[in-house]
């Protein structure tokens, strides 16, 4: 009678142990799989390309996070529907309350080629996908994808200037873009001449060389502008920077001459120009104002326009003000007060039309707003989400080692149990 009970007890405790064992193999059973493709073959510079991430697994998907990694000296993420967020090389899929019970999803991601050559984009450490019956965590595979960016005969080579201004001086003669040759004068305090350019392609780059540390007599300043194709056209002038006033009152000493020259009112205009080129270049980026004319000089010439219309603000925005050197402007910032990055601004650049840019308040950068930026991110939000996973691995280490545990003690139990019936001593066994 005895040996049955004992019997049965082993029955329960083995009956315990694969109670405690299938659930484990059941979760390592089910795999998925992210594949990384590319829906356009031939890339050229400046395309809009497409790349699509599938994850395909042999159970229903609960849940599905990763993230991906892609060269962004290469290529610029441009959208990605409302389960992608992020930018500067590193994207956040997260698609953890799917509407429908499958076993596939795909998300569409939009790139811009920016750079000829090789690119890549894979995903980040690991990917996570979730059962949908229990949350349980998928065994994952998935690959690299390389991007091959070619260049288009068709390219612009258009290395032309639509405009281009000195501060201080005026050019001579007056600007033209079949003109490349230019002269002007600055006084002798003048350290640094400020240029404003704007290329007639809008995705020609524009660089400038000799421009700073201006010396007595003439300096040669050069205006290089690259075409997409690669053509260039050099804009040179030779800006003449007058002697000391201290040299020039010795030589009229010498010349017999005591006549002492009286301020002229463009003297503290210089000092002006002087202070707005030394914030210029230490904050990167200078606002002024004139005349309720505000104006923000970047690479180029930005003038803040009034927004008449507010059907014109772009979905999830609502308008504020925040000061930039001091000067109060009106802005544009996610609903609801979010910390973002950035904020929009609504200004023309040049004679172009008034559009909305967005404005990065750590880079101090602004480029045109495109309306696939409705979705606002914050730089955090990855750090967050890393912090997150690292909190649920070390859960599942934890549940891992106890169920590991609780197995190891129903087979010693059994072992015991299986001794004792055959007649064995405790102490032959231990």
């Amino acid at each position: 009678m005895k040996q049955r009970k004992n019997a049965v007890l082993i029955y329960i405790l083995l009956l315990c142990l694969l109670v405690n064992i299938v659930p484990s193999k059941s979760v390592k059973a089910a795999s998925a799989t992210v594949s990384i493709t590319q829906k356009d073959t031939d890339i050229k510079l400046n395309d809009t390309f497409s790349v699509i991430v599938k994850v395909e697994a042999t159970d229903d998907i609960g849940g599905f996070e990763t993230f991906l990694t892609y060269d962004e000296s290469k290529m610029e993420f441009i959208s990605g529907g409302s389960m992608v967020s992020g930018g500067d090389g590193i994207l956040r899929v997260s698609d953890m309350n799917p509407e429908n019970i499958v076993k596939s999803r795909k998300y569409v991601l939009q790139f811009k080629a920016i750079k000829q050559g090789n690119a890549q984009i894979e995903t980040m450490d690991q990917a996570y996908v979730y059962t949908y019956e229990d949350s349980a965590e998928m065994s994952v595979s998935s690959n690299r994808l390389s991007i091959d960016i070619g260049t288009d005969q068709t390219v612009s080579n258009n290395a032309k200037l639509d405009s281009l201004r000195i501060s201080p001086g005026v050019l001579s003669p007056e600007f033209s873009s079949k003109t490349t040759k230019y002269t002007a004068e600055v006084k002798s305090d003048v350290k640094e001449l400020v240029i404003s350019a704007m290329a007639s392609d809008k995705d020609a780059k524009i660089t400038t060389k000799g421009n700073k540390d201006l010396k007595a007599g003439p300096n040669e300043v050069n205006i290089i502008v690259t075409a997409p194709s690669g053509d260039q056209k050099t804009y040179t002038i030779v800006v003449t920077k007058k002697e000391d006033q201290a040299n020039q009152n010795e030589q009229t000493e010498t010349d017999g001459e005591n006549t002492i020259d009286e301020p002229e009112d463009g003297e503290s205009q210089g000092e002006d120009t002087e202070d707005q080129e030394e914030i210029l270049e230490s904050d990167g980026y200078l606002v002024t104002e004139e005349d309720d004319r505000i104006q923000l000089y970047f690479s180029s010439e930005y003038e803040v326009i009034s927004l008449e219309d507010d059907s014109l603000i772009p979905s999830g925005y609502e308008e504020t003000t925040m000061k930039l050197q001091g000067i109060t402007v009106t802005v544009y910032e996610p609903v609801g007060g979010e910390v973002a990055d950035y904020v929009l601004l609504y200004m023309k650049k040049g004679d172009s039309e008034a559009q909305f840019y967005r404005y990065d308040k750590i880079e101090n950068t602004v480029q045109r707003y495109d309306s696939s930026y409705d979705q606002a991110t914050t730089t955090n939000t990855g750090k967050v989400t890393k912090d997150e996973y690292a909190k649920k691995l070390a859960n599942m280490r934890i549940l891992v080692a106890v169920s590991c545990i609780i197995t190891l003690i129903a087979t010693l139990v059994v072992i015991r149990l299986l001794i004792k019936l055959r007649g064995t001593k405790d102490d032959e066994f231990f």
